[in-house]
């Protein structure tokens, strides 16, 4: 009697072995792996370009500043060398204002004769300049602004007056003092008022005026100033 043979049968790997016949590596197909490679490399590239936008936005940020910074300081540079510049023309340009004045001792007969001298304090010469005098013998003081009258003096002549240069205004009064007329001018209850405005150009091209106001003080031929109408600019 023949005995059967019984071949004996493989076990085979519970693994189920993938149809393509690629093995996986660390568990994971290449396809995955290379997809987290993708995903790796998209996320260090976002890195770099939010890095990137950050040193712009910061350059930016820092620029902006520097300019705001430099604007400012050349906006002060301005001012001060504006100031500088005015205070230069100050201490360069010409000034004119009035000195000193008197009027001659009054006499019987004769007419009233006022001198009024001007200065020009400044360190440059005063150009095309002009003066507008004007006199009155009354008992009120010259209202502002002052009004001017005509006299019979020269009409205003077109001078020149250099620094610390005196010019000398001679104004005379269309009036004849009498006996009555010296003895109120004593006494205070009229007085010799003298005003008027001058005009002149700096050597900067600016325009200036000087305007004054005198009245005669009592017991004396000299003026003192009025309560208004001095102004120089």
């Amino acid at each position: 009697m023949k005995k059967s043979k019984t071949k004996a049968k493989h076990t085979e790997n519970p693994e189920k072995k993938p149809s393509n016949g690629i093995i996986p590596i660390d568990g994971k197909m290449p396809a995955e792996e290379t997809n987290d490679k993708s995903k790796r490399n998209n996320e260090k590239s976002n890195n770099r370009s939010a890095f990137g936008k950050y040193i712009q936005l910061s350059l930016a940020i820092f620029t902006l500043g520097t300019l705001i910074v430099v604007s400012l300081q050349l906006v002060t540079f301005q001012k001060q060398t504006k100031i500088f510049q005015s205070q230069l023309i100050n201490q360069t340009r010409a000034w004119i204002t009035v000195k000193d004045a008197s009027y001659q001792e009054l006499r019987e007969g004769q007419k009233i004769i006022s001198t009024v001298k001007f200065i020009n304090s400044g360190n440059s010469p005063a150009l095309n300049l002009t003066i507008h005098n004007n006199v009155a013998i009354r008992n009120t003081p010259i209202e502002a602004p002052m009004k001017f009258i005509p006299i019979n003096n020269p009409a205003p002549s077109v001078a020149v007056i250099g620094p610390q240069v005196l010019h000398k205004s001679i104004i005379v009064a269309n009036v004849i003092a009498n006996k009555a007329l010296i003895e109120k001018i004593n006494t205070g209850d009229l007085l010799i008022y003298v005003w008027g405005v001058v005009k002149y150009d700096d050597i900067f091209n600016g325009k200036h005026e000087t305007g004054y106001c005198l009245k005669s003080r009592v017991g004396t031929t000299i003026f003192d100033v009025c309560e208004n109408n001095n102004y120089a600019n």
